[in-house]
């Protein structure tokens, strides 16, 4: 008789008359290799096959010892690896879960108060000094308020970031037009290295919501094509997280620049959107995509007299 693919020969009752069974026990150690024991031959009666010590004992003179105990839990190799990987990592994944839900800024170098949805509100960066050593915070009250334009907002660098948050201990932020003057949610003019993120208040997932922008198509209601959170205008570098958008008229989020004919510098030899970060959003009851990203028209409707960019 072969077995396991007669990498061992093993006695049958032909060869081995007095062979009573044939046991072929396969033992994982805790952190080695599999180990086969292969048994055979004359089983003594009133005797059993230890698998941890790989010896047969009789039972009536030989009290039976117990396996140590991690033989007690043995299991094939790749599974306490993978245990091992999941514990160690438990604590940092925590860890990371408490940072994003907790509370990572309380001072602010600009607060941006709660105005009417009837009109967007421009914040612009040319207004303020950005500092080179650290990252210029902006804190949005919470309540609702009318859409946000951050135009001209430009880091020195990636590690000195423009931070937005949701301003703590003042509620969510909630932002919706008024149904009659339609605005964008959120808009991104002429930004760089700007980090949007909703999750500054422990209270709240997402601590900043786009709840309208423009108006979902419906029966016998036309579509106001807006957009929740619009990277827009020369923008790149961009950090989108924590944020929930619904009941927009076109796109949740949009991230594009058109290249037009009196533009050049949003032509693709000028311009080029980098390090687009996503994630952590909620983005549901959308007028139209999800996630708009990227240019993909004609570039013949902007240049007539040279299309191609």
């Amino acid at each position: 008789m072969r077995s396991l693919g007669s990498a061992f020969d093993v006695p049958t009752r032909r060869h081995a008359p007095q062979a009573q069974s044939v046991l072929i026990a396969l033992a994982a150690g805790y952190g080695g290799e599999p180990r086969l024991a292969v048994k055979s031959g004359v089983v003594p009666p009133h005797s059993t096959f230890a698998a941890h010590t790989h010896e047969w004992r009789d039972n009536r003179t030989t009290p039976a010892r117990p396996p140590p105990f991690r033989d007690r839990f043995a299991m094939p190799q790749p599974l306490p690896l993978l245990l091992r990987i999941v514990v160690r990592l438990l604590p940092a994944c925590m860890l990371c879960t408490a940072f994003a839900h907790g509370q990572a800024y309380t001072s602010y170098d600009l607060v941006i108060p709660v105005t009417p949805p009837s009109e967007p509100l421009v914040i612009d960066g040319r207004e303020h000094t950005l500092p080179s050593d650290r990252s210029f915070v902006i804190g949005i009250d919470g309540g609702l308020r009318g859409g946000l334009v951050f135009t001209h907002w430009v880091a020195p660098d990636a590690e000195h970031p423009v931070i937005i948050v949701n301003r703590h201990d003042t509620g969510r932020v909630v932002i919706k037009d008024d149904g009659v003057n339609f605005h964008d949610g959120i808009r991104f003019e002429h930004c760089a290295f700007v980090k949007l993120l909703g999750n500054n208040d422990p209270a709240f997932t997402h601590g900043i919501e786009v709840a309208q922008a423009g108006r979902v198509p419906a029966p016998g209601v036309s579509r106001v094509s807006r957009i929740g959170v619009n990277v827009a205008t020369l923008s790149t570098n961009i950090e989108i997280g924590w944020v929930e958008i619904h009941h927009t008229g076109f796109a949740g989020i949009m991230a594009k620049t058109d290249p037009q004919r009196n533009r050049p510098e949003a032509s693709a030899a000028n311009y080029t959107m980098h390090d687009l970060s996503i994630h952590d959003c909620y983005i549901h009851d959308i007028g139209g995509n999800g996630m708009y990203i990227g240019y993909s028209g004609c570039a013949i409707a902007f240049w007539p007299e040279d299309p191609g960019f």
